[in-house]
């Protein structure tokens, strides 16, 4: 077989290899990660959601800052709710845990030359 044949037997659509990744490989992570970002508001109330941002997402659970320590002993208490109510908004148990840390809520930004 001539390595052209053994190539083109091999193409597939850009179309299925999206969604192919969209249905289960790395895009369908990127994009769950996304939603569980932008769900955050929604899941913790605008309160909570003003204290705090989540920055990681690994091995199902979700890491999130908080801006103070007050915070972090507050909400320790709601973060089985917020499980709960993760897992009806996506209808899967997608996020196990949630982590809480102190730290800045916004991007550490780097000096310009």
């Amino acid at each position: 077989m001539s390595a052209a044949n053994r190539y083109n037997n091999d193409l597939r659509s850009l179309e299925e290899i999206i969604f192919r990744s969209l249905k289960s490989g790395p895009l369908r992570l990127l994009a769950q990660k996304q939603r569980l970002m932008e769900l955050w508001p929604k899941v913790v109330g605008e309160e909570a959601a003003a204290n705090s941002k989540p920055y990681l997402f690994l091995e199902g659970i979700l890491h999130v800052h908080v801006t103070t320590s007050v915070y972090l002993d507050k909400y320790r208490y709601q973060l089985k709710e917020w499980v709960e109510r993760y897992r009806v908004e996506l209808q899967a148990p997608v996020v196990e845990r949630i982590k809480l840390t102190v730290g800045s809520l916004t991007k550490p930004s780097f000096p310009k030359d």
